[in-house]
């Protein structure tokens, strides 16, 4: 028969495996993902946990993140290899086994833009231009939007001139002092962050355009310039070289000189007599031209008459014949001036003769006189300078029947004397006499009669000139007459 029943046991069979899980976020072939990157799925039935892989091939050769743990629907990852496509699964799994896998989702992600790089101004570019356009190379892996930060400075120690870090394009403008040297650089970002900068470029900006030049000399408007004479203006801030126009009319058409030079001085040699110039000039550099300066004119000197030589002065018979050396190829007469040396009277004009002439006779004397001569030469533009002075007396003269009967010279009058004195001195006896006019220091300065003379009494002058026809100065000089058996010296005074 049949036994007992055995106890009762009681058991529950294995629950049934997952259901294959459906992937939710990020969508499949995603792109511009900023990180951290959190992968989403849906809850699949039975589910216990999940298993989470994540690889950079879509074989899942090797992963880059793996966690079975996963209690939960959702995943923050890890940071990632930036500007990389990542694939995706995931798998659930229960006591009863494991789902299926889902499905392969691939996503990309980013990360802050590569570098970019600088283009103009150059690094140690001179002579830029102002204002200064900026130019960059767009930064690569620019899958969502870059902004690019844009940084100026005078030095690389201190604080940014400029600094903009909401530029949208590879370009800005700024605008900068001239003749300076600044330093720039760029980095890109986007939603990730920013990039590094680049390195800084230099560069300089171009010199300033040049000042307008100011004339020194000759003078505006100057008058008796040399034939060879100097052209000269100041040094203008900025200039590297200036540009001389020199012509003979004001609208320099009748160009004399069109041409550049490095220095602030021109030397004409080319030019002609009681002739108008014109002149101007600009400064240069790289930048341009300033404006020219104002027209500054000159006229050069008149062509010199040289002062007639060597004149000399004969009395004879109520006249006195003058004559002396042409010095000049340009005159059109001489002047002869006369002064009678007994008045206060100045040189006056008496005649005019010739180009050419070298001789004149003075027929309007007087006696007893004595006289001082000289001559100029003129034309139509000038004067010359005169010709030496010569003094001449109508007749070293008698001035009594009455024969002195002792030697005598006289003291001078006036005295003081200014221009001229008169000397009177008596001789009782025919013979060589001489009066000759000595400094303070004993030095003869003027023979005033050296010759053979019947006795008689006469009279002489003196000018204040010495044997040369030279003035001499102020002071105390003394005369002495010298004869055969007499001399005397009287001291007397000059005051000019």
């Amino acid at each position: 028969g049949w036994g007992d029943w055995s106890n009762v046991w009681q058991f529950t069979t294995i629950i049934e495996k997952p259901a294959a899980v459906i992937l939710a976020s990020p969508a499949n072939n995603s792109v511009t993902l900023g990180q951290p990157v959190t992968v989403v799925w849906n809850r699949a039935q039975r589910a216990g946990h999940y298993i989470l892989e994540v690889s950079q091939s879509a074989e899942f050769l090797t992963t880059v993140f793996t966690d079975s743990s996963i209690t939960d629907t959702s995943v923050l990852l890890p940071a990632l290899s930036p500007y990389t496509v990542h694939y995706w699964r995931v798998t659930a799994a229960n006591i009863g086994g494991f789902s299926e896998r889902s499905e392969v989702w691939n996503f990309r992600t980013i990360g802050v833009p590569a570098l970019t790089m600088l283009v103009t101004p150059e690094n140690n570019a001179v002579n830029v231009t102002v204002p200064v356009q900026f130019r960059w190379t767009r930064a690569t892996h620019t899958e969502s939007p870059v902004t690019y930060w844009f940084e100026l400075t005078a030095d690389t120690l201190t604080a940014p001139l400029i600094t903009d870090s909401t530029l949208a394009d590879t370009t800005t403008m700024a605008v900068l002092d001239n003749d300076k040297s600044y330093y720039w650089k760029v980095r890109a970002g986007n939603e990730a962050g920013w990039g590094e900068f680049t390195g800084w470029f230099k560069f300089t900006t171009l010199i300033s355009a040049p000042g307008v030049p100011v004339l020194i000399s000759p003078a505006y408007l100057a008058t008796k310039a040399e034939l060879v004479d100097t052209l000269v203006w100041h040094n203008a801030a900025h200039a590297s070289e200036y540009h001389l126009q020199f012509a003979r009319d004001p609208q320099f058409t009748l160009m004399i000189t069109d041409s550049n030079l490095s220095d602030t001085m021109f030397v004409t040699d080319t030019l002609e007599f009681h002739t108008s110039y014109y002149w101007r000039v600009r400064s240069i550099n790289i930048s341009g031209a300033s404006e020219f300066s104002a027209i500054w004119k000159f006229t050069t000197k008149v062509k010199p008459i040289f002062a007639p030589g060597n004149l000399a002065a004969i009395p004879d018979s109520g006249k006195v014949t003058l004559t002396w050396a042409d010095n000049s190829d340009n005159e059109t007469g001489f002047a002869i001036f006369r002064k009678d040396l007994s008045s206060p009277d100045i040189h006056l004009l008496i005649d005019t003769v010739g180009a050419d002439v070298t001789t004149f006779t003075d027929m309007t004397i007087q006696m007893p006189r004595q006289y001082d001569y000289f001559v100029i030469a003129f034309n139509e533009d000038t004067i010359s300078d005169s010709s030496n002075h010569f003094s001449v007396t109508t007749s070293v003269r008698e001035l009594s029947a009455e024969l002195p009967r002792e030697y005598s010279i006289s003291q001078n009058y006036p005295n003081p004397f200014n221009p001229s004195t008169i000397i009177n001195f008596g001789l009782p006896d025919d013979g060589m006499v001489e009066i000759a006019v000595y400094n303070i220091s004993g030095e003869r300065v003027r023979v005033l009669v050296s010759e053979e003379k019947r006795a008689g009494s006469y009279y002489v002058s003196w000018d204040g000139r010495n044997d040369e026809g030279a003035g001499v100065p102020s002071g105390i000089y003394f005369y002495r007459m010298t004869t055969k058996s007499f001399v005397q010296t009287k001291k007397l005074i000059m005051i000019k």
